[in-house]
């Protein structure tokens, strides 16, 4: 069995990880540890667990797979300081993948993700950035990129953007393809990216679902005899489409966002002004 780690798709939190994440794992010649986040190198009571415990999570890849995970919050320093000595020192050839976004609506994203998915309550976005300094530093890319720089050479490391990922995901998988120098193949993204507040949460709730029905005995012989992977691929993205543009999924969206302070324009000058 394949011991080793090729790539770690390494943040930014709230930039489209795990889109990129979905997309890679698309292609045959990839082997993407799932569950995502397993965050080996960043928490202490994961990395306590050893390298033989990390390993094993990579042993149905084959080996000609290239082996990679995706973990955010190995680009959050300083809230996890060690992160980037404990990757060199695992496997110094290690190719990384950064991809940022515009760093303003990072940090109002990550304030939601804190809101909507962790359960915290603050009175405001302005509270969060005073009792969250994660969510300003996160946004410091070049503060996070000089982290690993320090030890790993510029040719190992490849940044995306979010935007462009966005307006042609095909363009930045194949980019991705060449950076791994993997064997170029027309990867179909069947999921879209979002970076609605509640939008993520909601579509993998209405994915879930249609999946339960899609596996039950009746269906699933249907649906297997009839469709290939790519197709089966395709009806699921354009129902999942569908059920978020419905009235309900729309209402169920707004009613979120309420519990979301809204980011004053003094704040938005001031964030631009100091994230950079």
């Amino acid at each position: 069995m394949k011991k080793s780690l090729d790539f770690l798709i390494i943040g930014a939190m709230k930039s489209g990880t795990t889109t990129l994440h979905d997309y890679l794992n698309e292609h045959p010649g990839i082997y993407m540890l799932s569950p995502k986040e397993p965050q080996y190198f960043s928490r202490d009571k994961v990395f306590s667990k050893g390298r033989g415990w990390y390993e094993a999570q990579f042993d149905n890849a084959t080996n000609e797979q290239f082996c990679g995970e995706s973990s955010t919050c190995y680009s959050r320093f300083p809230k996890y300081d060690d992160v980037v000595r404990r990757i060199y020192n695992y496997s110094p050839s290690t190719k990384l993948i950064y991809i940022m976004r515009h760093p303003v609506e990072r940090a109002y994203s990550h304030y939601g993700h804190l809101v909507l998915k962790d359960g915290r309550k603050f009175s405001s976005f302005e509270e969060a950035l005073e009792q969250e300094p994660e969510i300003i530093s996160t946004s410091l890319y070049m503060s996070q990129i000089q982290q690993y720089l320090a030890l790993f050479p510029k040719n190992q490391l490849l940044l995306i953007d979010f935007e462009e990922m966005i307006a042609t995901p095909e363009k930045v998988i194949d980019q991705v393809q060449s950076f791994l120098g993997l064997n170029r193949l027309d990867i179909l993204p069947s999921t879209k990216i979002s970076n609605d507040a509640g939008n993520s949460n909601l579509r993998k709730k209405i994915i879930n679902r249609i999946r339960l029905v899609r596996h039950l005995p009746i269906f699933k012989v249907i649906i297997d005899k009839l469709f290939n992977k790519q197709q089966r691929g395709d009806i699921l993205n354009y129902l999942t489409n569908n059920m978020l543009r419905s009235g309900v999924a729309k209402a169920h969206k707004e009613k979120v966002k309420l519990r979301l302070g809204a980011m004053t324009n003094e704040t938005r000058k001031h964030l631009l002004k100091n994230l950079h």
